[in-house]
């Protein structure tokens, strides 16, 4: 049972907040180049810039229980991107090019960006980013033998095809990643011993997406390929037995085995209507999958060491 007092104290100065907009009458400008280099070469009627940008740094002063403050809110010190956007807007060739980021800095537990370029003749660019870091530790509690201290990131990044209005066409490729460390008790010869597992999750995948835009029903169809990999390993976080003395200690823990799918179909279907007093949405998910695994030895070992053995 964990018990903890305390107060909070978190002070955030904005050292930089602003607003811009600009216009130039020729992509040969300096300014230009500059700023988007080849993207600006061709000759444009006008073109237009215009953004913000906010950022800071954080003071916070806990007092009580840190390790429970942080897992309730994982809030630290230091600098912070409160919001930057950038935004650009052309009669032909390149027609726009928007850019948000937010949350960059070790004050803030999330980070995020967002990339998009359109052309003349509905096509666009895009790609996104994110990551957000997970921590936990309660020590002092029931669960102080467990800890979290990972993160996950994600990507995404495709084309997407406008030049038919009634449909619209999205090829894109999505990347999820989780790092870090984990620490969990293992039971061996009816004693608790503290053991990490170094984690490696990836997923990578392919999509094909359609939408329609202009018929009654609403159609959005997803067709995906994607391949998984776990290659989380295991480690000796300690060779006593947690919680009372024991004559055996914890010599090695391992952990060898790399778990996958590959080329796994996933095919997602989302019907809607919406007219007059009636709304109705379908969706339908199929997927296949089949495991494998490959390493040496055994899946997971355990080797203890001491007089009692």
């Amino acid at each position: 049972m964990l018990t903890s007092k305390g107060e909070y104290e978190r002070f955030v100065i904005v050292v930089l907040t602003q607003r811009f907009l600009f216009s130039l009458k020729s992509a040969s400008s300096l300014s230009a180049a500059l700023i988007l280099g080849a993207v600006m070469c061709s000759p444009v009627a006008a073109q237009d810039w215009s953004g913000g940008v906010g950022a800071g740094y954080v003071w916070q002063d806990p007092d009580g229980n840190e390790e429970s403050f942080l897992t309730q809110t994982n809030l630290q010190s230091g600098f912070v991107l409160e919001a930057l956007d950038l935004r650009y807007r052309n009669d032909s060739g390149v027609t726009n090019i928007d850019f948000d980021a937010w949350g960059f800095g070790d004050a803030e537990p999330a980070e995020a960006a967002r990339f998009k370029i359109g052309f003349s003749g509905n096509f666009t660019i895009f790609a996104e980013y994110d990551k957000r870091d997970s921590f936990f530790n309660l020590a002092g509690s029931d669960l102080s033998n467990r800890s979290d201290d990972w993160n996950i990131t994600r990507w995404k990044a495709g084309i997407a095809i406008e030049a038919w209005r009634p449909v619209r066409f999205e090829l894109f490729y999505r990347s999820v990643a989780r790092t870090g460390t984990v620490h969990r008790p293992m039971y061996g010869l009816n004693e608790l011993y503290p053991i990490g597992v170094n984690l490696d999750d990836t997923m990578d995948e392919v999509v094909f997406r359609l939408s329609t835009r202009t018929l009654p029903v609403r159609i959005d169809f997803e067709q995906g390929f994607a391949n998984y990999r776990q290659q989380s390993r295991r480690f000796a976080a300690g060779s006593e037995a947690i919680g009372r003395p024991d004559p055996d200690l914890l010599d090695t823990t391992t952990s060898e085995y790399t778990d996958s799918q590959d080329n796994v179909p996933t095919s997602r279907l989302t019907v809607g209507y919406s007219g007059g007093i009636f709304e109705g949405v379908v969706s339908l998910l199929y997927r296949k999958a089949e495991l494998s695994s490959s390493g040496t030895g055994s899946r997971s070992s355990l080797s203890l060491t001491g007089t009692a053995l």
